[in-house]
């Protein structure tokens, strides 16, 4: 159906029976399958971005990353308390 949006439940049943006969009358069905068809570029495409933010959140933070002359727009509270636990990961400093 994915590369033949003429082709239906229906005629797959009429080819196959076994196989789609219980499903012919299910629009439901078939507009789920069209639906996840259109959208499963954009879910790749999603799910490679959020693997590149997981890998970059994942990133080993230096134990000499000096916080308190870090050039980056962070509170001067937030630098002490950095400075003192020194996250190993992007993902840890977040917290």
């Amino acid at each position: 159906m994915t590369k033949h949006p003429e082709l239906t439940l229906k005629m797959l049943a009429q080819k196959w029976p076994k196989l789609f006969e219980e499903f012919v009358d299910d629009r439901h069905l078939e507009n789920r399958i069209r639906g996840e068809e259109l959208y499963a570029p954009y879910v790749k495409e999603l799910e490679e971005k959020q693997e590149a933010v997981q890998k970059e959140m994942n990133a080993r933070l230096p134990d000499s990353l000096d916080y308190m002359t870090l050039r980056a727009p962070i509170s001067p509270e937030m630098r002490e308390r950095l400075q003192e636990y020194r996250p190993r990961s992007l993902a840890a400093a977040a917290r």
